[in-house]
């Protein structure tokens, strides 16, 4: 399983770093701590469950 930081989720993403680490404060988005420390880490999972969750369908004409 695949892990990445707070700025690689963003760039994958396309917004802001405090906007994932807003969106893994309310839950929106999973993410690992580790260690006891402040750092964490979102798995390719998580990932792929908020895109899931969090998807739009365009609609054609608007």
């Amino acid at each position: 399983m695949k892990f990445y930081t707070t700025f690689e989720v963003a760039d994958i993403l396309k917004v802001s770093e405090g906007t994932i680490r807003e969106w893994i404060r309310k839950g929106k988005l999973g993410a690992t701590r580790l260690g006891g420390t402040k750092t964490v880490r979102v798995s390719e999972q998580d990932i792929n469950r908020f895109l899931e969750g969090n998807r739009v369908v365009a609609v054609e004409g608007k």
